[in-house]
């Protein structure tokens, strides 16, 4: 059900062009032209020199507000981008005439600042610096936002903030933010897009643009009514993802710009809105060494009101380490903070909306999730937030215990994770499973260690129904197969074992058109999952039922039982 959604997302966004989808406020006539207000004036007596730069920093202009033009007349003037002579210089400012508007920057753009009121984290940042550092922006560059509203503000799901990455050097728009809006939009979301300051402007400088702009989605929210109010969410890729992580370390809550600001700033009545945030979504973007000052990444807990966090990253990030995610969602799972994270099998760097050669095995589901878990915070659902509670099923292993007894529990503990194994992402249980090797003390410990490299998708409590109570389970004439046989006997299960089924149900479970019970194969004496009900699942989860996996008692149990736990 899931991907079939998915796919139908996928689609829409194909067949969308900037100005196919209707926006509140959009402009009402399509010659409205206030983006040439905008412009930086041109005069024939301009030296060649101060002329092409000047055209240059309009078409930068132009490129940041692409979103406001019809697709086809903003590719048409990005054409005659040349500026390495007067005549291409003149050429490209011609075709500004190109241009057709679907909605006016005064409808579309909050600027965040007022020009001559910006706060800045560097007062070293001279004048002409910009121009001959940036590689999108130029001297007087304002930080902005660009709104997409939903018609009936009475069915907003929430509130999402967009920034994309490429580190603080630069805006991946492109790739990210502006291939992903028409999704959220689709959903349901009031949307914002965050034109943050890049270098030469530092870090904390960037940290102050997000801020300003939750507070505005706030004071904006309240004064024009909004709806979602109750679900402010950030989303960030890659240094768009450092940009959430370094505001919610430096620029948070009731924090003022002035109190950041090396310049003078001051701060007027939406600086007094919280700046907190409800949902951190933060997409292969848990910083790295070139997007401080995330080290550690437990320096967020400085902040007392953190959001909760979707997670998502691919195994094979060559730019920002899976490790770095892996770490923040242990920080949230420690510090009984809401969490998901989807590991993404094989996706490297920068899959933005998902699927692509980038995306690796499945990451085209990220959005889905994301809007799953963002609804199940909004709505008090603490299931979303997949804490370690396999953990709690494990038999204690104590450094007091012989060198058989230690091996013995650890083996227990690996088969009952094995059981679960649907529970955690495939890459950290194959990388889990490597370590399964109890026959010394040195090794069994070994294997004890890496049940730490688990990450859990699911909790125990959410996906699991255990079928019996342990002191109540029936057996055949009453025969229990003592403690002792089944250790012995079973290849796969243990004396504490009890039978369980694993849940897949679909989003809306009463929409399904039946439930499924799985059995595998193996006889009596094994439960052959892998090769089939772990493949089939899932195409009876996409055909539309609700599926069961049952891990049955297998021998020396009576094949009766198994039919007691069927039934």
């Amino acid at each position: 059900m899931k991907r079939l959604f998915v796919l139908l997302i996928a689609s829409v966004v194909t067949l969308m062009s900037f100005a196919g989808i209707s926006f509140a406020g959009e402009a009402e006539k399509e010659d409205d032209r206030d983006f040439m207000n905008y412009l930086f004036e041109l005069s024939d007596d301009m030296s060649d020199e101060d002329y092409c730069w000047t055209v240059e920093k309009n078409f930068r202009i132009i490129k940041n507000f692409q979103l406001l033009f019809t697709e086809d007349s903003y590719k048409a003037f990005n054409k005659a981008h040349k500026v390495n002579n007067r005549e291409n210089a003149e050429k490209c400012n011609a075709a500004l005439e190109l241009l057709v508007p679907v909605r006016s920057v005064a409808d579309a753009v909050w600027f965040l600042w007022d020009k001559d009121n910006m706060p800045m984290a560097d007062e070293d940042l001279q004048p002409g610096q910009v121009d001959a550092e940036s590689e999108l922006d130029y001297d007087g560059f304002i930080p902005f936002v660009i709104k997409f509203l939903q018609e009936d503000q009475s069915q907003v799901k929430g509130n999402i903030l967009m920034c994309s990455g490429g580190g603080f050097h630069y805006r991946s728009n492109a790739g990210e933010a502006y291939k992903v809006m028409p999704i959220f939009y689709e959903m349901g979301y009031n949307v914002f897009i965050l034109q943050r300051r890049i270098a030469p402007f530092c870090a904390e400088d960037i940290f102050m643009d997000m801020q300003r702009a939750i507070r505005m989605i706030r004071y904006y929210g309240e004064k024009e009514n909004y709806g979602g109010l109750d679900m402010v969410a950030t989303m960030g890729w890659s240094g768009g993802g450092g940009t959430i992580m370094g505001t919610l370390q430096t620029a948070y809550g009731d924090i003022s710009p002035a109190d950041l600001s090396l310049t003078e700033y001051v701060p007027d009545e939406i600086d007094a809105v919280s700046s907190d945030m409800d949902v951190a979504n933060v997409i292969y973007g848990v910083g790295n060494e070139e997007i401080p000052p995330f080290t550690p990444i437990s320096s967020i807990l400085v902040n007392p009101n953190l959001p909760a966090f979707y997670i998502c990253h691919g195994t094979d990030d060559e730019i920002v380490p899976v490790e770095n995610a892996r770490a923040l969602y242990s920080l949230c799972q420690e510090n009984n903070i809401p969490a998901q994270y989807f590991e993404v099998p094989g996706a490297v760097h920068g899959f933005g909306p998902g699927g692509g050669e980038k995306g690796g095995e499945g990451s085209e589901n990220w959005p889905a999730q994301a809007d799953a878990f963002m609804q199940a915070i909004r709505n008090g659902e603490e299931a979303m937030s997949t804490p370690d509670d396999y953990k709690d099923y494990l038999l204690e292993v104590r450094d007091d215990m012989s060198d058989e007894e230690y091996c013995k529990t650890v083996e227990k503990n690996y088969r009952m994770v094995k059981n679960i194994q649907l529970l955690f992402t495939p890459e950290s249980f194959k990388e889990f499973n490597q370590y399964h090797r109890v026959k010394s003390r040195e090794k069994a410990e070994k294997c004890n260690e890496a049940f730490d490299l688990l990450v859990q998708e699911r909790s125990v409590a959410d996906a699991v129904w255990f079928l019996w109570d342990a002191d109540n389970m029936p057996s055949k004439d009453g025969k229990r197969p003592t403690p002792e046989e089944i250790d012995e006997k079973s290849h796969l299960d243990y004396a504490e074992f009890i039978p369980f089924v694993i849940k897949f149900l679909l989003d809306d479970p009463s929409s399904a058109k039946g439930n499924i019970i799985l059995c595998s194969g193996g006889g009596f004496s094994d439960r052959s999952n892998g090769a089939e009900a772990y493949k089939t699942y899932p195409i009876f989860n996409d055909l539309g039922y609700n599926v069961f996996i049952l891990q049955r008692r297998i021998e020396p149990y009576q094949k009766e039982d198994s039919y007691m736990d069927m039934q």
